[in-house]
């Protein structure tokens, strides 16, 4: 958890429908059979079994945990892993397409230019704020039919530029 960003998660963990999508290290698995079975343990709920929290995740939903952001009001269910940028971007267009179909806006951030290209140009309802760092250097394509990102250097510059 960035500690600069943890006012803005406070207010929108309060006042949104948060979700955190976050990008993992690639664990190996080429084939998603396997790698299936290498997340999940045999449950009565569902026939595919239960997804079972690695390591990893474990511990950021603990840092988001001891950061008081689940205190603030955001549901620990709505914090979801991926391994690559396409997932992510994948994970937030759903998400982005299921509040536009509820007449509900979204505000996405990322420092991804694929994702922030995919976002602009996909989800109408969703303002997509681009986190400009030493990888992407701000550099993040003009949409073709949408309002371009918010390009900022952290999300509570965003906010105070808001204000």
């Amino acid at each position: 958890v960035v500690p600069s960003s943890l006012a803005s998660l406070y207010k929108l963990s309060k006042t949104t429908d948060l979700y955190i999508i976050t990008q993992l290290p690639h664990s190996g698995h080429q084939e998603l059979s396997k790698y299936f079975d290498a997340h999940t343990v045999p449950s009565d709920k569902s026939p595919h079994g239960e997804w079972e929290e690695d390591r990893l995740e474990k511990s950021i939903c603990k840092s988001l945990e001891d950061a008081g952001v689940f205190a603030a009001g955001m549901n620990r269910d709505k914090v979801a892993f991926c391994e690559t940028t396409d997932g992510r971007g994948y994970i937030a267009r759903n998400i982005g397409e299921e509040l536009t179909k509820a007449g509900r806006i979204a505000l996405h951030v990322d420092d991804a230019p694929l994702s922030v290209d995919w976002l602009t140009n996909v989800c109408r309802n969703t303002t997509v704020v681009a986190i400009k760092n030493e990888l992407n250097m701000g550099d993040f394509p003009a949409p073709k039919n949408a309002a371009p990102p918010f390009i900022v250097e952290t999300l509570a510059e965003y906010f105070e530029a808001k204000k």
